[in-house]
């Protein structure tokens, strides 16, 4: 994986849609455990 400069709007938007990307990850994740667990 390359590295980004999160200085520039490129890295920062970048940046911002891997966080935004994790999230929703994480979200999925947690929906799925609670569905099972009900």
């Amino acid at each position: 994986m390359s590295l980004t400069d999160v200085m520039t709007s490129s890295g920062k938007l970048m940046l911002q849609f891997l966080v935004s990307f994790s999230e929703f990850e994480r979200n999925q994740i947690s929906e799925n455990v609670q569905m099972t667990m009900t």
